[in-house]
C-alpha cells in the first residue's frame, strides 16, 4: 500500500507498456480506474491506496514476480542512476526526486564546490516514442532557460551534457 498514483508510480506502468504486457491505452485507463479508487478510499477515510503495481497484478496485467522484476529495475535506474563518481563530480547523497529527474547533492572536484547534479531518469536512448523525444527537449530547455536567468532566488547552471548515456544539469 502506498499513495495515490503520481509520476514515480506511473513509471512502473510505463515500463509495463515498453515490455509489451499492456497497451498505453490500458494504462491510461488502469490509471484513471486506479485514481477512482484512490478517491474513494480517501473520502472513507483510508490514508493507503494501492500503488499501481499492485493494481495491475490485481488486473492481470503482471505477475507479483513481474512487478519484483520491475521494482528492481526501477530502483537500478532511479536510486542508483550512476556510480558514486560522475565524470568530474562525486555524489554525496540523493536531495530529491520526482517523475522525470532525481537531483543529487555532489562536488565537482575540478572546482572544488559544491553543486547540485539533476539526472533525467525517464528518458531511454533508443526508444521510438515521440514522448521521450519531447521529455529530452523539455530538461534541455529548462536548463538553458534557467540559465538565462540571474536572480538571488535562482540557482546557477553550470554544466548540462550526457555522460555514460544520462543526461543531466550541474547546478
Amino acid at each position: 500500500m502506498g499513495q495515490p498514483p503520481d509520476s514515480d508510480y506511473i513509471r512502473v506502468g510505463k515500463i509495463a507498456v515498453q515490455r509489451g504486457l499492456m497497451s498505453r491505452e490500458q494504462l491510461e485507463k488502469t490509471i484513471h480506474e486506479l485514481s477512482d479508487v484512490a478517491y474513494a478510499r480517501m473520502r472513507e477515510g483510508a490514508d493507503q491506496v494501492p500503488e499501481l503495481g499492485e493494481f495491475l497484478v490485481q488486473k492481470g496485467f503482471l505477475t507479483a514476480e513481474t512487478l519484483r522484476e520491475i521494482q528492481r529495475e526501477m530502483e537500478r535506474m532511479i536510486v542508483e542512476p550512476v556510480s558514486k563518481k560522475f565524470g568530474k563530480y562525486t555524489l554525496l547523497r540523493e536531495i530529491g526526486r520526482g517523475g522525470m529527474s532525481v537531483v543529487w547533492e555532489a562536488f565537482d572536484n575540478e572546482l572544488r564546490r559544491r553543486v547540485a547534479v539533476k539526472f533525467l531518469t525517464s528518458y531511454r536512448p533508443g526508444k521510438a516514442e515521440e514522448e521521450d523525444d519531447e521529455t529530452l527537449e523539455r530538461f534541455y530547455r529548462e536548463a538553458q532557460t534557467a540559465a538565462k536567468l540571474k536572480h538571488p532566488n535562482i540557482i546557477d547552471i553550470y554544466e548540462v551534457s550526457v555522460r555514460e548515456g544520462m543526461h543531466y544539469i550541474a547546478m
